[in-house]
């Protein structure tokens, strides 16, 4: 971790949406936003895939960066959601990786992250 300034934290959930339906994205969303406005860089890391269960829509602002990864009915799996979001979080080099929803897919994601990045998840 660098000590010259605060921690950045990549947040990854593969449910969000905004504005939400549920309380959970508010919770992620005011975390992601309370952290940035102490200092902390944040960055929201979320699957863009609409066929069946809309993920990744978003239709207005928010206070902190999204990244958007598209995926296709054949392509939501464990091994691209690996792929696509290790290259993606690891360019972006975080200090910590904050797992929100994911349903059965996240202890993958967990695997992925906790083997190079201190990762935690909700």
């Amino acid at each position: 971790m660098n000590t010259q300034r605060k921690p950045r934290i990549a947040f990854i959930d593969l449910t969000f949406n905004w504005p939400p339906v549920g309380g959970c994205w508010v919770d992620l969303m005011q975390i992601c936003s309370r952290l940035q406005d102490r200092g902390f860089e944040t960055k929201l890391f979320v699957p863009v895939w609409t066929d069946y269960y809309p993920r990744g829509r978003i239709e207005s602002d928010l206070p902190f960066p999204v990244e958007k990864i598209h995926f296709s009915r054949f392509t939501f799996n464990a091994y691209h959601l690996r792929k696509r979001f290790g290259k993606a979080v690891g360019e972006w080099k975080p200090d910590y990786v904050f797992l929100g929803d994911g349903y059965h897919l996240k202890p993958h994601l967990l695997d992925h992250f906790s083997k190079t990045v201190p990762t935690y998840c909700r």
